[in-house]
């Protein structure tokens, strides 16, 4: 009697959900000095939800809060609640935004 390997479903390929992210247009990636245009600019490319990205706006985040709104860990959380958006939104932009943060503090 042969040995017969169980059959392993083959599992769909994972992208990646932020590769090589940069600031906006003409911002630096010091995203503490961010305009709100540029926050604007950053949240409209990466969530296609234009109610979303206003519900965000909505809440006047300037380029010193983007830390505690998207990276911090409890904050961000804090924050992702109040507004309502899901965690996978909430993990594209931390990606997104760390990138960012990892290039301009040199990690």
């Amino acid at each position: 009697m042969e040995n017969v390997l169980p059959v392993q479903e083959a599992r769909p390929e994972s992208l990646p959900v932020v590769n090589n992210y940069f600031p906006p247009n003409d911002a630096s990636f010091n995203y503490n000095e961010w305009t709100k245009f540029e926050i604007k600019e950053f949240l409209d490319q990466l969530i296609h939800d234009k109610m979303l990205v206003h519900a965000i706006m909505c809440h006047g985040i300037t380029g010193s809060a983007l830390y505690s709104c998207f990276l911090h860990e409890e904050m961000s959380e804090n924050f992702r609640r109040t507004v309502g958006y899901s965690p996978g939104v909430a993990m594209k932009l931390r990606m997104a935004l760390g990138n960012i943060h990892n290039e301009f503090y040199g990690v």
